[in-house]
């Protein structure tokens, strides 16, 4: 399995707690639906993704996992289409962005069609679906922050949390982790985590996240 930074840094911070229903949208290699799958070890996980090829690596992921895997389905549909029959207690979701720099060019300018498709597919599944205590779980590029906002509040929910991300402690802040919820009147607090030192070795606070994900 390919260890995408981002995914692991999203699903090491998603909050301690009992969700008996997860929802994995865009799961990609399946990565995020595994990590949720092992730190909620009561829930049932539905990871979706539109794309045959990765859900085909994601079923060779979870075929690894079996103890994982049996509380994992896996759907392939596009998520304007995901039509669940049940709330979720959490939606987790690590959703392709372009994040706009440099001047895009027609693939970029797709990528980013596809991403602004995507995040209004999820707010709006996640206005319908969240039960009325569960959160939204999510990474997206800081310079695109009033758009996520904008599209957030026409679907009645409200952030609760901003981790804002910077690689190491000059670089300019690129993206933040999101935290929603349906419930309206709770604190908002936004953070900051710096990655890397100098040197390129993890920063305390960034180990401290995600050490038990990490080999080494």
């Amino acid at each position: 399995m390919r260890v995408n930074t981002d995914s692991v840094l999203l699903g090491a911070w998603t909050p301690a707690g009992n969700p008996a229903r997860i929802l994995d949208a865009g799961t990609g290699n399946g990565l995020l639906a595994l990590m949720a799958a092992c730190k909620y070890p009561d829930a049932t996980v539905d990871a979706v993704d539109i794309a045959s090829r990765a859900l085909a690596l994601a079923r060779l992921n979870m075929d690894m996992n079996p103890a994982l895997a049996r509380r994992i389905r896996l759907f392939r549909t596009d998520l304007k289409m995901f039509q669940p029959d049940h709330l979720y207690d959490m939606i987790i979701s690590n959703p392709p962005y372009f994040d706009g720099t440099p001047p895009p060019d027609d693939l970029r300018r797709t990528a980013r069609q596809a991403g602004e498709s995507f995040i209004r597919a999820l707010f709006e599944l996640a206005g319908r679906h969240l039960s009325r205590d569960g959160k939204l779980y999510l990474l997206w590029p800081a310079g695109r922050r009033h758009e996520l906002l904008d599209t957030g509040y026409r679907n009645r929910l409200f952030p609760a949390a901003e981790i804002v991300l910077r690689d190491h402690p000059q670089a300019n802040v690129k993206r933040s982790l999101w935290e929603w919820t349906p419930r309206l009147g709770r604190h908002y607090r936004r953070e900051e985590l710096i990655l890397f030192r100098p040197d390129g070795q993890r920063t305390g606070a960034f180990d401290r996240l995600v050490k038990n994900w990490y080999l080494s």
